[in-house]
């Protein structure tokens, strides 16, 4: 009788070895990735959690920088993710997002000569401070380089009077107005290595006159800022040197705030939120440098 060599060829073969090995592979690396969405789960409510256990209470102002890059096993859109952060601070709260309309440094973004439209020039300081620009109706103040966003009763009194700054950062800038406040300094989705408090520069310009190293370029730049009305005038900026950029390790002073207990810590899930009062961070970089320990310009070794 003939053979059907056809069909021979078509007849599976039993797994050998290596594909019982690679099945197995697979099967606990999908069994280990179900678990850990099990695990690691946070639905929005769990963040506006977080930052209740941190301290974060209604009625509260609070500065956030984000990355939702972090938001790992988040059920939920970033709009959710805004939402829980607000949630927080409700129905009396302020919630402050910064909103600098550059990549890179300050310094590169004034040699162009842009123009800064407090409407339409996008927040680059991550997807949540964009889509809280876009979504969420705040209040932007009038600045060049370091705008910020407010939603809230204090919203007004913390960004109306930026565009009276000579620096980003002096006492007519938002920073100063939430250091008045005592607002809160809030990460969510950053780690240690990475934290963004931005307040730092404030505390530098606080001061500069007893740190070795420049903050500002000497000459200022011209920049065009349009309003929300599309009126345009021509502002003198003032870009960080970019020695000091250089010269900066935030890591560093990062965990000198955690270890004098001025910065605090929570997981949800596997999300990072960190917080801490304003004047109790400016407080520890004051101290450090009044004993002569540099606060922010240590070599990335110490």
């Amino acid at each position: 009788m003939p053979t059907d060599q056809n069909a021979l060829a078509l007849r599976p073969h039993p797994p050998g070895p290596r594909s019982l090995r690679d099945l197995a592979t697979r099967l606990r690396s999908g069994c280990g990735r179900l678990l850990r969405q099990y695990r690691f789960a946070c639905p929005p409510g769990h963040v506006t959690r977080g930052l209740r256990a941190l301290g974060v209470c209604p009625g509260d102002t609070i500065m956030v920088q984000s990355a939702f890059s972090g938001f790992s096993y988040f059920k939920g859109s970033p709009i959710d993710a805004i939402r829980s952060i607000v949630s927080a601070v409700q129905p009396e709260g302020t919630v402050v997002m910064p909103a600098f309309p550059f990549d890179g440094t300050s310094f590169e973004y004034l040699e162009r000569h842009p123009t800064f439209d407090v409407k339409k020039s996008p927040a680059r300081t991550g997807l949540l401070c964009e889509i809280f620009r876009r979504s969420f109706a705040p209040i932007r103040s009038l600045h060049p380089t370091h705008s910020v966003l407010a939603l809230g009763p204090r919203a007004k009194g913390i960004v109306g009077d930026h565009h009276r700054s000579r620096t980003p950062f002096d006492q007519h800038s938002p920073w100063h107005r939430l250091y008045e406040l005592n607002a809160w300094d809030v990460n969510v989705g950053l780690s240690l290595q990475r934290l963004a408090i931005t307040h730092c520069h404030y505390f530098e310009e606080r001061l500069e006159s007893k740190l070795d190293l420049p903050l500002y370029w000497p000459e200022a730049f011209k920049a065009k800022v349009r309003d929300e009305h599309g009126g345009e005038t021509s502002v003198q900026a003032y870009a960080h040197h970019p020695a000091s950029r250089r010269a900066r390790n935030y890591p560093r002073l990062s965990r000198r705030f955690l270890d004098a207990g001025a910065l605090r810590h929570v997981r949800v899930g596997a999300i990072d939120i960190w917080a801490g009062r304003v004047r109790t961070l400016f407080e520890v970089v004051q101290d450090l440098v009044t004993k002569g320990i540099p606060a922010f310009h240590e070599s990335a070794q110490t």
